[in-house]
């Protein structure tokens, strides 16, 4: 009954089995040996699989097609330089390129800040930051900063500008028309001669000083005249430019003091003489133009004048001490920038 078993089997046996089909697919798929040198290099786990994938040869010319990645590489990863896969430690946090396309055993090849690939490194090693690359996004429009910002600029050497100015114009004085108790003294001409100091800072208000030389004249019954000058000194004050009716205009203020005011009349019964302490409160409107030397600045002003008579001998008659002089005109000035 054995025999009886076995005889299909010897029959099979005796026939040739055909395996070309299995030699056709070995030759199909690609060589799975892993070169001694390339194997040492491969991390530990993917050594001890039970298994291997089929690899297919990547050559230098696909990684480098595939396109460049930003990457980074932490401190004691190890790098392999491509000629003789020696290992390469590495010393400190750094950002790369990288190939996008690996080898067949999972390398990475790096570039080089001058375009060459010399290192490469296991896949693991390298930490991929194109993600936080593009969280950035500039903006579709945009309003480009202006290049006249003003900053606040602090411990700076203060900066003083000179100004040259000369003024012109009438002057209505009640107080000479009564020290002279003549109605023709009531109306007279001024000049002055000034020179300013001011602060050439950004606030809103540039102070300064103010010194100025006054002469004024007055006519009297009889073709008498009164001559008044006075050396007074004293603050001022400047506004920045304004635009007014598309025009750059400014306003500034200033007082002065004088002890050394005198005044002498040429009259029918003599000469007299008399000192002053002045007082003289100014305002003007002012437009300026830029120049080669800084600005030139034309402007209208209006004056308050306060005398106080001082070291009289002779007895004067006064109807009030608050009687003042009132100036009107127009002034010239070159600002020095």
């Amino acid at each position: 009954m054995w025999f009886l078993l076995l005889l299909p089997l010897l029959g099979f046996a005796q026939d040739e089995i055909d395996v070309s089909a299995v030699q056709d697919l070995e030759n199909i798929l690609p060589d799975n040996d892993i070169p001694r040198d390339a194997y040492r290099n491969i991390p530990f786990e993917r050594k001890n699989r039970n298994f291997s994938h089929p690899m297919r040869h990547v050559s230098m010319d696909e990684i480098k097609g595939s396109g460049l990645s930003h990457g980074f590489i932490r401190t004691d990863s190890i790098l392999y330089r491509i000629k003789d896969n020696q290992p390469l430690r590495v010393t400190k946090d750094f950002y790369l390129k990288f190939y996008k396309q690996e080898d067949e055993l999972n390398f990475r090849y790096l570039q080089n800040k001058d375009g060459s690939c010399t290192l490469k490194t296991s896949s693991d090693t390298v930490v991929s930051v194109d993600k936080e690359l593009e969280l950035f996004e500039p903006p579709i429009r945009y309003t480009p900063a202006p290049a006249n910002m003003v900053r606040t600029e602090y411990d700076e050497k203060l900066k003083m500008t000179p100004e040259a100015a000369f003024y012109a114009g009438l002057v209505q004085s009640q107080y000479v028309r009564d020290l002279f108790n003549d109605e023709k003294a009531r109306t007279g001409n001024t000049n002055q001669y000034a020179f300013h100091l001011f602060t050439d800072w950004k606030l809103p208000v540039k102070v300064g000083g103010a010194v100025h030389y006054e002469r004024s004249s007055y006519n009297l019954s009889g073709n008498g005249l009164v001559f008044y000058e006075s050396l007074s000194i004293g603050p001022q004050f400047r506004t920045q430019d304004f635009n007014l009716l598309e025009t750059n205009w400014r306003l500034s203020t200033q007082i002065r003091v004088s002890p050394l005011a005198k005044l002498r009349g040429e009259t029918v019964n003599g000469n007299v003489n008399f000192k002053f302490n002045s007082t003289d409160l100014m305002s003007t409107l002012e437009h300026p133009w830029s120049n080669g030397f800084g600005q030139f600045v034309i402007g209208g002003f209006h004056q308050i004048q306060w005398l106080n008579i001082k070291d009289q001998s002779e007895i004067v008659s006064l109807r009030a001490s608050n009687q003042t002089n009132q100036s009107f005109g127009l002034f010239l000035s070159q600002v020095f920038q």
